[in-house]
């Protein structure tokens, strides 16, 4: 299980590295390099509403035209969708360690809007490029749209899987018995669950591994504490 969360962990810090590194190598391009990648999209994007018929295009120069037109839409667009994704996932390696919902929220807000006010300082000192405030509430409001995405799909992952419990949410037990055969004191750290797994089997509830566990010692002497942490 801590394996497990260990690899969670640096899987989803890791892919949140990552997409912040892709969007400091795109804010890195000079003025000239980003726009004509940003008209390369635009161009797109017209032929296709004109292909849906909303205006039509006799020549390069329409094309241009209405390339420039949804030109805008293209680049905050790529702003909201980058910053989605990113903070999709920096919610999910927040969730790895911050069990409370509402905090981790918080926090992967606080660092998505963050690099997002740093990366546009950034831009102040590339060549072409220009800060702006506007750029940064497009990119935090996709940000908060990820995270909601993520924490939403996380709730009804937890809520539809049977047998699993949210960290948190209920309080669980400390298990010690004291074996006199051996003289060996061994500490177990388990969940009793008000809900039972869907698989009805005793060897697959908690409560039959318990059985099962504290029959291997039949001249033991067991403690059972409560632990809200885990």
């Amino acid at each position: 299980m801590r394996v497990q969360k260990k690899t969670k962990r640096v899987l989803y810090w890791g892919i949140t590295l990552v997409l912040m590194i892709l969007i400091f190598s795109f804010s890195a391009k000079n003025g000239t390099s980003s726009a004509g990648m940003s008209i390369g999209y635009a161009k797109e994007l017209a032929r296709i509403l004109s292909f849906f018929g909303f205006f039509k295009i006799h020549s390069n120069a329409d094309l241009m035209m209405h390339a420039e037109a949804v030109h805008t839409f293209v680049r905050k667009t790529a702003h909201f969708t980058e910053y989605a994704v990113l903070g999709f996932f920096t919610y999910k390696a927040v969730s790895c360690d911050v069990k409370d919902r509402k905090k981790a929220v918080l926090i992967a807000q606080l660092i998505s809007t963050g690099y997002a006010s740093t990366d546009e300082i950034h831009q102040l000192f590339v060549p072409g490029r220009e800060g702006k405030v506007f750029d940064v509430m497009i990119d935090s409001c996709g940000a908060f749209c990820g995270i909601m995405v993520s924490m939403l799909t996380q709730k009804l992952i937890e809520k539809k899987t049977p047998g699993i419990v949210p960290f948190g949410a209920m309080p669980g037990f400390r298990i010690q018995f004291h074996s006199s055969a051996k003289r060996k004191s061994r500490i177990f750290r388990c969940l009793i669950p008000f809900r039972l797994m869907s698989n009805s089997s005793r060897e697959t509830t908690y409560f039959g591994k318990l059985s099962r566990m504290l029959s291997y010692a039949p001249n033991s002497r067991l403690t059972v504490s409560s632990d809200a942490r885990r």
